[in-house]
């Protein structure tokens, strides 16, 4: 699994696709593109291993072999081929969306990238997609913070609760912070679950809030974290960390450098004083968390 090749390889290239002001058109960078070097990354969700034991109908091995034999002499060659399969199919559009940026047509690129968005997302290929059309934000989305999790219950066990107890918003909140890793869709719909049952709750209105983070609008999430922010004071830290981690993706670290200290100030040693102060020493030394996203959906 290849990505931070694919960042490397726009960055240098000069590609931009989408920032969070629209732009990438006219003039700009977008505009004079020219096609880059080598041989487009490819994205798959499998380890080189696994992929080939696969089917040699899978379309992962057909999508591979693509990618493997182009070249800046069979690009156009690459594009058809990948166009000729399912549209319909993230691993296809994401290895179309990368064939057309190598290609020197971001316009092309972005609409196919969008297009994976839509058909899987917050999922391996809609994440790296999104990654790769918000290279001004951070990889990945703001994870949502809670101790709503009992301690070694297993998501089959949070399964069943909600289904023998479905009007218990608590059991909704577990079972959404035990998703939250591997399928955030899922943890998205429980935790909107969660909320209808008890809209007041705090923790429920910020995971409404965050969960669902759009690159394409960071602005929504902070503006209804701070509405929560403004409603329940007693729960300053658990909200304001959370501003400072859209901040953080937001990539306004001195924003968020300051939500960070003052969570720190207020709660020096809970889970939330623990992630200010890891973000903290993010932004004062950006190395020491080069490795610290944990993302599943993040190629790397």
């Amino acid at each position: 699994m290849v990505g931070a090749a694919a960042v490397a390889g726009l960055a240098t290239g000069g590609i931009v696709l989408v920032t969070r002001d629209g732009g990438g058109g006219g003039d700009g960078p977008a505009a004079r593109a020219k096609p880059l070097t080598g041989t487009p990354p490819l994205v798959v969700d499998v380890k080189p291993a696994a992929l080939r034991r696969l089917p040699a109908d899978d379309l992962r091995r057909r999508v591979a072999a693509i990618i493997r034999r182009d070249d800046e002499s069979r690009r156009a060659e690459s594009i058809a081929a990948l166009q000729a399969l399912p549209q319909d199919e993230p691993v296809v559009g994401m290895a179309l969306g990368l064939a057309q940026l190598w290609a020197g047509d971001p316009a092309a690129a972005e609409v196919a990238l969008k297009r994976v968005k839509e058909l899987d997302p917050y999922g391996y290929y809609g994440t790296n997609a999104d990654n790769l059309l918000h290279l001004n934000e951070a990889p990945g989305y703001p994870p949502w913070l809670t101790t709503a999790r009992p301690e070694g219950a297993s998501i089959a066990q949070l399964k069943a609760r909600t289904q023998s107890r479905p009007d218990d918003p608590d059991a909704w909140l577990a079972l959404a912070a035990a998703l939250e890793q591997h399928d955030r869709g899922g943890a998205i719909t429980a935790a909107r679950k969660a909320f209808a049952l008890d809209p007041g709750d705090v923790s429920a209105r910020v995971a409404v809030t965050v969960l669902p983070f759009d690159k394409d609008n960071p602005g929504a999430a902070l503006a209804g974290l701070m509405r929560v922010l403004q409603a329940s004071p007693g729960a300053d830290a658990e909200v304001r960390v959370h501003v400072g981690l859209v901040f953080f993706w937001m990539r306004d670290e001195t924003d968020a450098a300051a939500q960070f200290r003052q969570v720190l100030a207020e709660d020096s040693h809970g889970l939330y004083a623990q992630v200010a102060g890891v973000f903290s020493r993010c932004i004062e030394n950006p190395t020491s968390c080069a490795k610290t996203g944990s993302d599943p959906n993040i190629a790397r």
